[in-house]
């Protein structure tokens, strides 16, 4: 695989990362406090999006 195409696939994997984070982070805001599990998952995804750009730094 190229560097070209392994750049833009870790793009699209980051940009859905870190939306399903944000969406999840919103759930986890307006819902009942019964427990972190939207919490949770939205951190990871956030933390795994910016992982995946410092990769993409790193590629280039």
């Amino acid at each position: 695989m190229d560097k070209k195409l392994a750049n833009r696939l870790l793009g699209i994997a980051a940009g859905g990362l870190l939306s399903a984070g944000i969406l999840f982070l919103g759930l986890e805001l307006f819902r009942n406090r019964e427990n972190n599990m939207y919490l949770l998952a939205g951190l990871s995804c956030v933390s795994l999006g910016n992982l995946y750009n410092i990769a993409r730094h790193y590629l280039k």
